[in-house]
């Protein structure tokens, strides 16, 4: 039988952790501390795994069902939920730290020994000015062609002929 969200809300502690069962292998795991915390307790590879959807409050009845269904076609098509949220946040990571600016910062610190203090200071007022604005915190590997020709083309229209 689904909880309802009362039945979630009028949840108490005990001594010991419970479980409140929803169904289709989630429960709200109720802790000793007060804590209400969502799982999915589901099976890959001959292997009973669990998942951690969220905590109450925070995720609420219809929202933790929502994240079930996710993690339950994951699993149905043989990707173990867990590794794929640490594989998502991983990609997150990398994108924000491999934006167009964190590169070209790498370059222009690379660069800048050979040139002049002046030399320097203007590439790096250009890039701030004319090159950031537009795609400085663009994630490296979803820069296209057509977005860096739009920059430079923005960039060639102001500059004097």
């Amino acid at each position: 039988m689904s909880l309802t969200d009362t039945q979630v809300k009028h949840a108490k502690p005990r001594e010991k952790p419970y479980h409140l069962t929803d169904g289709k292998g989630m429960y709200l795991l109720v802790q000793p501390s007060g804590a209400k915390l969502w799982r999915y307790r589901f099976r890959l590879g001959g292997k009973q795994k669990q998942y951690a959807i969220g905590v109450y409050d925070d995720v609420t009845l219809s929202e933790a069902r929502e994240d079930l269904k996710k993690a339950r076609a994951l699993v149905k098509n043989g990707i173990d939920p867990v590794q794929h949220r640490k594989e998502e946040k991983r990609r997150i990571q990398y994108e924000q730290e491999n934006t167009f600016r964190a590169l070209a910062n790498i370059w222009i610190d690379k660069k800048e020994r050979h040139w002049s203090e002046g030399y320097a200071q203007q590439i790096k007022d250009t890039f701030d000015n004319h090159v950031y604005p537009d795609i400085g915190d663009t994630a490296i590997g979803s820069l296209t062609a057509h977005d860096v020709l739009a920059v430079l083309e923005k960039f060639q229209r102001k500059a004097p002929t």
